[in-house]
């Protein structure tokens, strides 16, 4: 559902760029063509799931939830939950923009377009747009090469 466009995203990503994603974070979140994290339902169920989840494997470094960061005036959780948190053993992630997310699952910088319409080197869409071009190129060589050998086959 839509609550589920974030992390397809993410992974989208990191098919792209081989960057892998923490496993001890969970996502959820709607978000829309801009980018921008929109609100979800059950956000309190949501995120008490994975707390205990988290809980039953003895709460993995930084594990916790990215939530839309407007969905916090929503939350409303057990005590326990709250605790956790204050405690540092689990955390709530808000964000506003996919690219928040983006970096906390993959520990790189994101990466913002330059004027030259380029990313800086090293960040997640650098990496990312450099394998499409690969794949762009590489498509473009299948096609050359399909052609030529249409040309022997006459």
């Amino acid at each position: 559902g839509d609550s589920a466009t974030m992390a397809e995203f993410f992974v989208i990503l990191s098919a792209i760029t081989g960057l892998p994603l923490k496993q001890s974070i969970a996502v959820t979140g709607s978000m829309n063509q801009h980018g921008e994290i929109q609100p979800i339902g059950g956000v309190n169920e949501k995120v008490t799931g994975f707390y205990q989840f988290a809980k039953e494997h003895d709460f993995p470094e930084g594990c916790g939830v990215i939530i839309p960061a407007v969905n916090q005036v929503n939350l409303l959780l057990d005590d326990e939950i709250v605790e956790a948190v204050r405690d540092q053993k689990f955390h709530i992630y808000p964000v506003k923009q996919v690219e928040e997310g983006l970096a906390l699952m993959t520990g790189v910088e994101v990466g913002a377009l330059q004027p030259d319409a380029r990313y800086p080197e090293g960040t997640v869409y650098a990496q990312a747009l450099e394998r499409l071009e690969a794949f762009s190129k590489g498509a473009e060589k299948s096609k050359g090469d399909a052609k030529d050998d249409a040309k022997d086959a006459e």
